[in-house]
């Protein structure tokens, strides 16, 4: 499942710089949605062929599965098989109108990320950290366009190319040029821990 990790967590030294085949340890995903639904289909995750609800060819997926943890105003854990995610709406999403209940099926159209160590404890989140295989890497690079909201900065804008790399090299995939984010292929390996 094609997950993406922001490059300041590489940068940073947060995360190791990975290589095709490489474990990928305790590692908790979210799924960011532009929005969801009663559930669409039988539990799992669809890789959407066209482009995202902004137009950007970035990887994305229906995620359908079953409410097993919510919290107001819009966090939610999904399980999907053996899989669980956190479900909460991306920054600048439509407000939720109601958060469904624990026990309700729902189908979140999003993208995969890969949740910061330090989220679970600080947002008290439930603990799904688990061990997955890295089948697959590759960097979304978009251009920088200056920010509406704050003039004197810069922001992510359209993406320029995405390209497949066998691994991770924090300073040269991710420059000043513009915003680069990785986009790991990632197969779950142990159960998840909470």
């Amino acid at each position: 499942m094609w997950t993406h990790l922001a490059s300041w967590l590489v940068k940073s030294g947060e995360v190791s710089q990975l290589e095709l085949g490489d474990t990928f340890r305790e590692v908790s995903v979210r799924a960011s949605c532009w929005s969801f639904t009663e559930a669409l289909g039988p539990d799992g995750l669809a890789l959407r062929p066209a482009p995202d609800p902004t137009g950007e060819p970035s990887l994305h997926y229906a995620v359908t599965g079953e409410v097993v943890w919510r919290r107001e105003p819009d966090s939610m854990l999904v399980r999907v098989g053996d899989l669980a995610l956190v479900v909460e709406p991306r920054e600048g999403a439509s407000p939720v109108e109601r958060l469904p209940e624990v026990g309700e099926r729902v189908t979140a159209l999003a993208t995969l990320d890969v949740m910061g160590t330090y989220e679970i404890d600080a947002f008290d989140y439930p603990d799904v950290r688990r061990d997955w295989l890295v089948r697959g890497l590759k960097v979304e690079h978009r251009e920088l366009v200056t920010s509406p909201a704050f003039p004197d900065t810069r922001e992510p804008g359209h993406i320029l190319r995405i390209d497949d790399i066998p691994q991770m090299l924090r300073w040269a995939d991710a420059t000043s040029r513009d915003h680069a984010t990785y986009v790991l292929d990632l197969e779950p390996l142990t159960p998840a821990t909470g």
